[in-house]
């Protein structure tokens, strides 16, 4: 549920407002809007148990005032009409744009941007290349509440932001989504509890007494999340989906933080079950450059060094495109290798493929006596699995066999 969908938001009410103010605020908006979504935002507002969604949902801990001024924020950051076709409100860039003129050494229109920016308080604060005054854009995000937000309530944020892309540069791309995935491991279900039942005692409503409610709201939040992330990354392009896989495993990979977020690992699955097919075709693919490199070195072997010249350059290309096509298979396929490596798991097409280069190798050197080309393609796959031990200890065995025959030789 994005915060634009929440009943809160169509209500246009505090999480704090009790069954009376829900009410007349409903019959309010029936007159000016759609009876069917106010009533239905109504009813799950005003009984205890259907709220809990609701209030999961929205931002917990933030006062009435704070929430306005956020999502008008929201609401004018760029590509919010192109893609939900929302009216622009401008009311809180207007707010701000004063305090922003003493911060910012330019005039910019992206004042929502920069405010929406301290959502990520593990980012260092720049813009457009101009480093800013941090002891004011503190005061601003205390202004508007954003300097103590609880996790859960940060994370809804995040997400929103996530969708309202206007630009999708993959690494700042990547950057809002591990922001998002590391806030999410700082939920904890005992302090969402207590935040709602604090304002649940304000609204009048029963408390929630049962925290496993909670936790399994959280569990459709993270559902939820791991949507907004697919949703982004469908945006990219494919060779940009690659990348932008890649950059969240090797942020993780160099940070202090041994643990991996949840939301990672089921991002990095949603990729695997697209990326299937892809891995097929370069099966198929690697497998028709075999067959070609064969056939020009059977030729060769029949012609008896007629033309070896002209042979050896096609061969060259031939290797080439087969060396380019691991290093492109390794790029798609190394999320994957690290994310299966750390459940302790195998991935059975990429241990067929593997099989399928090393096997093509020996027997280029078997049948053909080709062992320079053959080391070159097993190096490559050496260098392409680098980090998953149960794959890349069988190349290095055929490459060390391999090189003690070159040693013999000589």
């Amino acid at each position: 549920m994005d915060l634009f969908d929440n009943p809160f938001y169509i209500l246009n009410v505090s999480i704090t407002d009790n069954r009376h103010c829900l009410e007349m605020s409903a019959d309010e908006l029936i007159l000016l809007s759609d009876p069917e979504i106010c009533n239905k935002a109504r009813d799950i507002l005003i009984h205890p148990r259907k709220r809990i969604s609701a209030e999961v949902g929205w931002l917990p801990g933030l006062a009435y005032a704070n929430v306005n001024e956020i999502l008008e924020l929201l609401e004018s950051s760029a590509g919010n009409n192109e893609m939900f076709g929302n009216s622009t409100s401008v009311s809180s860039v207007d707010t701000f744009s004063n305090a922003f003129d003493s911060i910012l050494p330019t005039k910019s229109n992206n004042t929502a941007d920069v405010v929406l920016s301290l959502l990520k308080p593990s980012e260092e604060y720049c813009f457009e290349g101009f480093a800013l005054d941090i002891g004011k854009l503190k005061s601003i995000e205390n202004s508007i509440g954003l300097d103590n937000i609880v996790p859960i309530t940060r994370a809804n944020l995040i997400a929103a932001r996530i969708l309202r892309f206007s630009s999708f540069c993959t690494k700042d791309i990547v950057k809002w989504i591990l922001e998002l995935a590391w806030v999410f491991e700082e939920i904890d279900a005992e302090v969402v509890l207590n935040i709602l039942n604090q304002e649940r005692i304000k609204a009048e409503f029963p408390i929630i007494t049962d925290k496993s409610t909670i936790e399994l709201e959280l569990k459709n939040r993270r559902t939820y999340f791991v949507y907004v992330i697919r949703s982004v990354l469908t945006k990219l392009s494919p060779l940009e989906i690659v990348n932008a896989v890649q950059f969240s495993v090797d942020s993780i990979l160099n940070g202090v933080n041994e643990s991996w977020p949840i939301l990672i690992e089921k991002m990095i699955d949603d990729y695997e079950d697209n990326i299937q097919e892809y891995l097929i075709k370069y099966e198929e693919y690697l497998e028709t450059l075999n067959l070609k490199l064969q056939t020009l070195v059977e030729n060769e072997i029949e012609e008896g060094g007629t033309n070896s010249s002209l042979v050896d350059l096609e061969k060259s290309i031939k290797v080439i495109e087969i060396i380019t096509c691991l290093n492109q298979w390794g790029n798609i396929v190394r999320p994957i290798l690290i994310n299966r490596k750390r459940r302790g798991q195998q991935h059975e097409v990429s241990s067929r493929f593997t099989n399928r280069v090393r096997h093509m190798s020996i027997h280029l050197y078997n049948e053909y006596d080709e062992i320079e080309i053959a080391l070159q393609l097993l190096n490559t796959l050496f260098e392409v699995l680098q980090g998953i031990p149960e794959l890349i200890d069988r190349v290095s065995i055929d490459i060390q066999t391999l090189n003690k025959i070159v040693e013999q030789r000589k």
